[in-house]
């Protein structure tokens, strides 16, 4: 389901919230064990894309 595009960030925020307390709190030899490879590749995604809005925020921000 995709956000409204005026909540679109605050709904974002509090999910991407939510997946990085579940990786800074995880016992990594179970996390691992019990995460489908379905999220793991989701996962993978996430990273990289989290970096593309990061270098995307910067320009938007500096200019």
């Amino acid at each position: 389901m995709s956000n409204m595009s005026y909540c679109r960030f605050q709904n974002t925020h509090l999910d991407l919230q939510d997946c990085v307390e579940e990786l800074e709190y995880a016992d990594l030899d179970v996390f691992l064990d019990e995460l489908s490879a379905a999220e793991f590749v989701a996962m993978q995604k996430m990273y990289h894309l989290c970096k593309l809005y990061i270098q995307n925020h910067d320009l938007i921000i500096n200019n």
